[in-house]
């Protein structure tokens, strides 16, 4: 994969800008400094991810990643489930979609709620014709089983731990049992099924800042490489010179 290189032409940019506005006194133009700032972008070659298997290029990512994408890719390819722990806005579900975009993976995720059941994991028994019930998969369980898929469990720390315990084994033991999906109540996990996670705190529960967090029970952590995240300084300051 390319590296950003993009430093000097940061740099660059920034000297260009102040050499516009000399003379101390002169009125700056906002729209003459954004008119400078696109000029010397426009030079940057957008960054390309690609990811091969075989000699096959299996995905590929262009444009802006996080300086931790590299490191989080290279750790879910292996099966490593990663839990991505950083401030609100950082970038980290944005990023796990990018890594399943590398991967070539089916992409699906659950979003974090006190007020989930187990069953947003297992799936449902739902009545069907003649009165009859049919088990319904959960999105989480068609994923897990078909595998060349990433799901993200969006939020962990916003979960409750009940409800995280029932995914233990499919974490850790390449399965899960559903008791209501009679006719296969085991769920193995399919090929290159990888799975990842985000949160604000580290399981600890609630602070002042993310006062809505529960407490996450050892048992899922276990399960997790935790990464810290943080803003990408970059992307801030190309956020902050767009027109």
């Amino acid at each position: 994969a390319a590296t950003n290189g993009n430093g000097d032409k940061i740099a660059d940019a920034i000297r260009a800008i102040a050499a516009s506005v000399v003379p101390q006194n002169t009125t700056i133009d906002a729209e003459q400094v954004r008119t400078i700032v696109r000029e010397e972008f426009a030079g940057i070659a957008l960054r390309v991810v690609e990811v091969r298997q075989n000699g096959e290029v299996l995905g590929k990512v262009e444009g802006m990643t996080h300086p931790l994408f590299e490191r989080c890719l290279k750790l879910t390819a292996a099966g490593a489930n990663v839990l991505l722990v950083g401030p609100a806005g950082c970038g980290k579900t944005h990023m796990a979609a990018q890594i399943a975009q590398a991967l070539n993976a089916t992409y699906g995720a659950i979003h974090g709620s006190a007020g989930a059941s187990e069953s947003a994991l297992t799936g449902w028994l739902l009545p069907a014709d003649g009165g009859k019930f049919e088990y319904v998969p959960a999105p989480f369980v068609s994923l897990y089983e078909q595998g060349e898929s990433l799901f993200l469990f969006d939020e962990l720390d916003a979960f409750d731990p009940n409800m995280l315990l029932v995914a233990n084994g499919a974490l850790a033991n390449g399965h899960m049992h559903i008791a209501h999906r009679k006719d296969a109540p085991c769920v193995t996990r399919g090929t290159n099924t990888r799975i990842m996670a985000t949160a604000n705190t580290y399981g600890t529960g609630a602070n002042p800042m993310y006062s809505g967090r529960s407490p996450l029970d050892a048992a899922t952590l276990d399960r997790f490489v935790v990464v810290t995240m943080d803003y990408d300084r970059r992307l801030e300051e190309s956020i902050g010179t767009a027109g």
